[in-house]
Order: C-alpha cells, then structure tokens, then sequence
C-alpha cells in the first residue's frame, strides 16, 4: 500500500496482483469455478495501517494475459467476447461501471510474431478496448501496445520462457509501466 498524488489530492492506493498458471480467459466466465471474482478480503490484516471504517473503491483493473488462448484457434475466436463478457461481469460485480480498464496486449516476440494464433489475441485485446466496436462498455478502456518492449532470450535471464518474456525485468517494467500510464488515461 502506498500512497499517491494525483491532480493535488493525495490518495492511498493499493496494487494487488493476482496470479494463476496455466489459466484460459473461459475460466472467468459465469460456468467457471472460478467465478465470480470477488472483493478483496482481510485488508486490515494484510494492511495493518488501512483504516476499514473509510472503506474502499476498486478503480481500476488491469489485464495482461492471453498466451494459452493462443495455443487454441477455438480460444482465439472466442477471447474477444469473453474479455468484454469479463469486463462487464467485473464492473457489476464490483459495482462500478466505469472501472477503468488497462490491457497491455500479448505482445509475444515482439514485431516478429508472425503466427497467427497469438496476432489473434492481439487483436481480440485492442477489439475488445475499441469503444466503437463495443459501446456497451462506456469507454473507460483500454488496449496498450507491448510488442517494442520484447527482448530477445540472449538478453534474458530465462531463455526458456518465451511464454514469460523470458522473465526479462526491463520488458515488465515497461508493459507495467503502460499499464499504468493507460490506467490513469482512463481513470480521469
């Protein structure tokens, strides 16, 4: 938990980041297991210096996933609709309709990609954020390109991963970074 200013007005804010392997964007639809999502719990106990009595507001919601949709064309075909079925279902969930939304795409190797697959879920991301194309989702969102910040294996400390980045510290500054700069875009 840190604390942020922004436009004068100092806030505190807190970044949860939520991992889990091998996952495909069905399982957060409503026959999944995995659903709803759900608030966060136990702040106070996590967060010792939050004062729960002033309550909380999810604001934002970022999402950067989409390399094992892109081992299925039957994935591919269906992520589109299941990220804006995703993002609805959060913003009723969470009781904000205009929670603000950041996708930094899957940008897999880079500008190189050439497989047709994961251009696939490229596209499916920056569909899903084109208000024209989903107007039912009230803008508020947004796609962020991420193949210039692919670095190669050689520079890499996993040169296995690919599917990670190669768990290359610089290209997940970067995506986090646009993630962010995308967030604020849409939280003003």
């Amino acid at each position: 938990m840190c604390h942020y200013a922004l436009y004068g007005h100092i806030e505190m804010v807190l970044v949860i980041k939520r991992t889990e392997p091998l996952l495909v964007m069905s399982v957060y639809l409503p026959s999944s297991p995995w659903y709803p999502p759900h608030r966060p719990q136990n702040l106070t106990k996590m967060f010792p210096s939050y004062n729960a009595s002033e309550g909380y507001e999810i604001v934002g919601f970022g999402w950067f996933q989409g390399w094992n949709d892109g081992c299925s064309q039957t994935l591919v075909d269906e992520y589109e609709v299941n990220l804006v079925n995703l993002v609805t279902d959060l913003r009723r969930e969470w009781k904000n309709p205009t929670l603000a939304v950041s996708i930094p795409v899957s940008g897999f190797n880079g500008w190189a990609q050439d497989n047709e697959r994961r251009l696939g879920i490229i596209n499916a991301q920056f569909n899903a954020a084109n208000a024209t194309r989903h107007p039912e989702l009230h803008g508020h969102i947004v796609a962020e390109e991420t193949r210039s910040y692919w670095r190669g294996p050689q520079y890499s400390p996993v040169p296995s991963q690919g599917y990670h980045w190669f768990h290359n510290a610089e290209s997940y500054f970067l995506i986090g970074k646009a993630m962010g700069v995308g967030m604020l875009k849409m939280i003003k």
